[in-house]
């Protein structure tokens, strides 16, 4: 398999899975999207597999992995000063997305200090 034919398969996929969305609200249906994926993901990994060309090499790696580690941070301080200003604010609502905002940083967090701690012992 070509690299271009990886690369297609890769811009592809998100608009299907936006397509299979969209289609599972509107028929009220939430199989059409898990399908999808189901079948998306595994098709993306073996065409990465059998590309017999240089995907990415380790500068592509370094960057992606900066490029992550701001992307967490600028997130996690964004949703905790919102988080926080909508739990000052009180209301039901108001509340509800407080506490989603902050648990999810603060499973981002954990999760990214797990793979750390992890992955610096692996290599």
């Amino acid at each position: 398999m070509k690299k271009e034919t990886y690369q297609t398969i890769g811009k592809l996929f998100p608009i299907l899975v936006g397509i299979s969305v969209v289609l599972g609200i509107i028929l009220d249906n939430t199989i059409i999207p898990l399908i999808v994926v189901g079948i998306g993901v595994p098709l993306i990994i073996w065409s990465k597999k059998n590309v017999k060309e240089v995907i990415e090499d380790e500068r592509d790696e370094l960057i992606g992995g900066k490029a992550m580690r701001n992307a967490v941070i600028l997130f996690a301080l964004i949703a905790t000063v919102i988080g926080l200003i909508l739990y000052t604010q009180g209301g039901e609502v108001k509340m509800a997305v407080s506490h989603t905002l902050l648990g999810s940083v603060s499973f981002i967090l954990v999760s990214y200090i797990g793979f750390f701690a992890y992955l610096e012992r692996k290599m």
